[in-house]
């Protein structure tokens, strides 16, 4: 609606520049032919300016009832909520002419516990003296005014007061406006504070005509996007840029993971996610004083002012507030390191899409944890039948954006619109399910942690015609050199050591293993089966060579003629699995070879309850989870060579054989399917094997990886600052 309006807007000035240009050609005409031309040219300046007045006007009713009217309103319940002891908040930068005095002011307040100070990168003594003063001082690496107050809002939050306030280090706020402030924290949930109101202004403050005028405007404007026609607005507004302000704790841990502006615009980006999570937002008149010291912010010079002036608008017309994804920052998590990280996962499939494999229940796990370890988190993925576009669960904000196919650029226009300097980091996949890449180095601007499963030439070798081989190779190189400087993720060793041929450098690969959840793990001390029967699970690729196993089955059934072959996973080649049906029937092996298509999470473990081992021929594979459901079911694995040997160890938790070698597969199997005391000595290993990949264990380390990687950004970010200094 907002761009129906400016379409609307710009034909009332194009007609009315038409009309006005056609009287001005009128009246030189009659001066030129030295005859008058009557009243036309009166006429059409008059509807010029009648266009002009009364055109927009309908389209901005429209606007303002179509796009900012939020809906019914609900009715208001008074709640008497108790206003406890404060923690009052200091976003700072080179303030040392103003620091101590404002601490020991507010230290000296009643009903305020706890004085903390965010130094924002300050060069003089700032710092030493707010401490001296008794506060205590956190340094915020990221410049920025937002920055500052979004670690302030955090700190406070850390210090589990019931109460959070927020002002600036200059001394234009004062302490004893908290007694206007929190009374009101009885019914809301945000008071904010206004320095528009002359009575209450310091002759000497820096709010003159200009600024004060132009927070009024702004503030309207916010105030209309959220217009109610009952009451005329969510709350009465008329300062966007005041940063005095108090919240509630709980109210700042629903809209914490919302906040995400680091900029001088930070002041309505916080009213509007207040007022998009539903709470209650009031403004109090505070006084306002002479700064000390000079100014970083909107008054430091009209022009400066002009610019903030315009960002907060478009921000205010454009900008969608992420609400909160349920992973809230928590006083005894994430907050007490007062990092609660955004994070942004580009991914194929979510870990509820039907047709999920192992990499996409991997980064969903990975996902997952970060969510309950309350940084917050959105996952942008392919989208299914009956799929919801966009919701949260188990913490996580899933936006799912169409089909697979087209994922690549859906990705990229979500991207530059709603997410473009939002994130901390960003993970995403490299080059596999999604089939055609993301290539997101081009257009990403935060750190980027890649998935890259494993090196996919002898994937494309097994699973394309010859001719698209060469392409495709190509495709992977370029795509890893796009990559070649973002943060590489790797599940084993070998694939740590592999990566590197890719052009991957060795101190930005990170082995992190896949996982298993703790259901697996518990309550799987169910005796091993005894009836030889062989499992294969996955999809059903020419690569994973499902295949070497029927022809195994000719040597096994020899040895144990009760053997049984149960092929089950999603299918994904129809041409590929008719060949698997015939090759068993021209083997005269239709009445051991059993399969099994499409098969739920409950029927995967069922057969693997069921089965004496697990084999996976693969001619490659990054890890196999399955190798780990299956460990924790008790049941050993056969694998080739194909599989890293950080996955399946041979005579530990199973055996290994070269691949494309069927005669040696047979034997293993035979050994495992026959020898009693060989199978329980694998599938007891095998247990304490699959508890070393537990959930939380492995999702500790995927975080230590984030962490490192929004850091070195902080760190990157302080050095350019300062270069510029």
């Amino acid at each position: 609606m907002v761009l129906v309006y400016l379409a609307v807007l710009g034909t009332a000035l194009t007609i009315t520049v038409a009309l006005a240009s056609a009287a001005v050609v009128l009246r030189v005409g009659s001066w030129l032919v030295g005859r008058p031309i009557g009243s036309v040219d009166g006429w059409l300046i008059g509807a010029a300016f009648a266009t002009l007045g009364i055109l927009p006007w309908p389209a901005l009713l429209a606007l303002a009832r179509a796009l900012l009217l939020p809906g019914k309103r609900e009715s208001f319940r008074v709640e008497n909520r108790s206003v406890g002891p404060a923690v009052v908040t200091i976003a700072a930068l080179d303030e040392e002419e103003a620091i101590a005095p404002l601490v020991r002011d507010f230290a000296d307040s009643p009903g305020v516990a706890e004085v903390i100070v965010v130094d924002n990168g300050s060069t003089d003594g700032t710092r030493a003296l707010a401490a001296a003063a008794g506060a205590r001082v956190v340094h915020e690496e990221r410049r920025g005014y937002g920055r500052a107050c979004i670690r302030a809002l955090c700190e406070g939050l850390r210090s589990k007061r019931p109460i959070v306030v927020l002002c600036e280090g200059d001394q234009t706020f004062r302490a004893d406006d908290l007694e206007k402030l929190l009374p009101y924290l009885k019914h809301a949930d945000l008071v904010i504070g206004s320095r528009t109101h002359g009575a209450l202004l310091n002759g000497d403050s820096q709010i003159d005509s200009f600024f004060a005028l132009g927070n009024v405007f702004v503030a309207k404007l916010l105030q209309f996007r959220y217009w109610d026609w009952t009451i005329g607005g969510r709350l009465r507004l008329t300062d966007v840029g005041c940063t005095y302000r108090a919240i509630r704790a709980e109210a700042l841990r629903q809209i914490l993971p919302a906040l995400e502006v680091g900029g001088n615009h930070f002041g309505p980006h916080m009213v509007m996610a207040a007022l998009e999570h539903g709470l209650r937002v009031v403004e109090v008149p505070v006084t306002f004083w002479k700064r000390v010291g000079s100014s970083k912010g909107g008054s430091v010079s009209w022009g400066t002012g002009f610019r903030l002036g315009l960002a907060m608008i478009w921000h205010i017309l454009t900008y969608r507030v992420r609400m909160a994804t349920g992973g809230a920052p928590r006083a005894d998590g994430p907050v007490a390191e007062a990092q609660t990280l955004r994070v942004l996962f580009l991914a194929t499939r979510d870990g509820h899409h039907p047709d999920a494999a192992g990499g996409d229940i991997q980064t969903w796990e990975y996902a997952r944890y970060l969510a309950a370890s309350g940084h917050s988190v959105t996952l942008l993925a392919a989208a299914s039948a009956g799929s919801a576009d966009d919701e949260v669960v188990e913490g996580v904000r899933i936006v799912r954006l169409g089909g697979v196919l087209s994922l690549w650029l859906r990705t990229f226009l979500y991207y530059m619109r709603f997410c473009r300097g939002r994130y901390d980091v960003v993970v995403a996949e490299g080059i596999g399910g999604s089939r055609i890449p993301r290539l997101a180095p081009l257009y990403v601007r935060e750190p980027i942690i890649t998935e890259w499963r494993q090196i996919y030439a002898k994937i494309f070798a097994h699973q394309y015609p010859r001719v698209l081989t060469g392409p495709l190779n190509t495709l992977e190189a370029i795509t890893a050199w796009l990559h070649r400087d973002t943060y590489l993720l790797a599940f084993t060793s070998e694939w740590q050591e592999a990566f590197q041929s890719l052009g991957f450098k060795r101190d930005r690969i990170f082995q992190v293993p896949i996982s298993i959840r703790e259901d697996w793990l518990n309550g799987n001390g169910a005796q091993p089966a005894t009836a030889p029967t062989v499992v294969w699970i996955g999809k059903f690729h020419r690569y994973k060579c499902p295949h070497h196993l029927i022809l195994a089955m000719t040597e096994v059934v020899k040895e144990v003629p009760n053997a049984r072959l149960i092929l089950a996973g999603r299918r994904t080649d129809p041409r590929y699995e008719g060949e698997l049906l015939r090759l068993a029937d021209s083997l005269h092996l239709g009445d051991r070879v059993e399969v099994r298509f499409n098969i739920s999470d409950e029927a995967k473990r069922a057969l693997l309850r069921h089965a004496r081992t697990l084999a996976l021929p693969s001619a490659v594979e990054g890890f196999g989870i399955v190798i780990l459901e299956a460990n924790a079911s008790g049941v050993p694995v056969i694998a080739s060579t194909g599989v890293p040997e950080d996955a399946v160890r041979d005579g530990h938790n199973g055996l290994r054989y070269p691949f494309g070698d069927v005669r040696a597969l047979a034997r293993g199997l035979i050994r495992l399917l026959t020898d009693d005391a060989l199978h329980a000595t694998l599938s007891s290993r095998g247990r304490i094997f699959a508890g070393q990949f537990a959930w939380e264990s492995v999702g500790k380390q995927f975080e230590s990886v984030v962490k490192l990687a929004a850091a070195r950004r902080r760190a990157d970010g302080v050095a350019v600052a300062r270069s510029g200094e």
